[in-house]
């Protein structure tokens, strides 16, 4: 058996990221997000590996859906995933007996969205919480970073040597030497390398003034 790995293509909606640093090279959980593919795929036992434009990250491995190819023989395997919001994704439309029956690409008016996924409220820290820090996962967190009087969702990766002070941060990935601070929430976002991302300062204002008698 042999894999064929979709290894990334241009990388419009990760720019500036991709500017300096190709899709498939950008880290996901401390990681490039092709090693993850790549790992699974040996895990799985597969020793040949094809690779074209296009990434593919699977949670979990593919080690189960190896077996079922092992076992079914079908043509050609489609490992489909549920996600928010499907106007950014190709769309499979598949049929009663799982085959896939219909793709639409990237679609403005999607047949199927996954209301279960947009109901669920992110974590919200109140007011007079007094923890130092808190993380809630699954988080990574890589070496040398400091997380203090911070909170840090879930599905969230910080690489190494950054700094999170004093802020909220969630649904992000944020990579190495980066910095939030002061900032009251961050979230559904990529932090780039070397970046600080502090709250923009307060302008001072000043007003001049000409009012006539008895002007409110």
């Amino acid at each position: 058996m042999k894999a064929l790995v979709l290894s990334g293509g241009a990388g419009t909606r990760l720019r500036p990221i991709t500017h300096t640093s190709a899709e498939q090279l950008v880290p996901v959980a401390d990681k490039a997000v092709l090693f993850h593919g790549l790992e699974s795929i040996a895990d799985a036992g597969i020793t040949q590996v094809g690779m074209i434009v296009g990434d593919t990250f699977s949670v979990g491995g593919v080690t189960d859906l190896v077996d079922v190819v092992r076992g079914s023989r079908p043509d050609a395997p489609v490992l489909l995933t549920q996600v928010p919001d499907p106007r950014a994704f190709g769309l499979a439309e598949p049929g009663p007996d799982g085959q896939v029956i219909g793709l639409e690409e990237k679609p403005q008016q999607p047949k199927s969205v996954h209301d279960a996924v947009r109901a669920i409220e992110p974590y919200r820290r109140g007011e007079s919480e007094s923890i130092h820090a808190r993380i809630v996962g699954p988080v990574v967190i890589g070496a040398g970073t400091e997380v203090r009087d911070s909170y840090v969702g879930p599905f969230t990766s910080v690489a190494e040597d950054c700094r999170i002070v004093d802020s909220e941060a969630e649904y992000s990935n944020v990579l190495r030497d980066a910095s939030i601070e002061g900032v009251a929430r961050v979230e559904s976002s990529l932090i780039g390398r070397h970046v600080a991302v502090t709250p923009a300062p307060s302008v001072p204002r000043a007003h001049r003034l000409v009012r006539g008698d008895t002007a409110a």
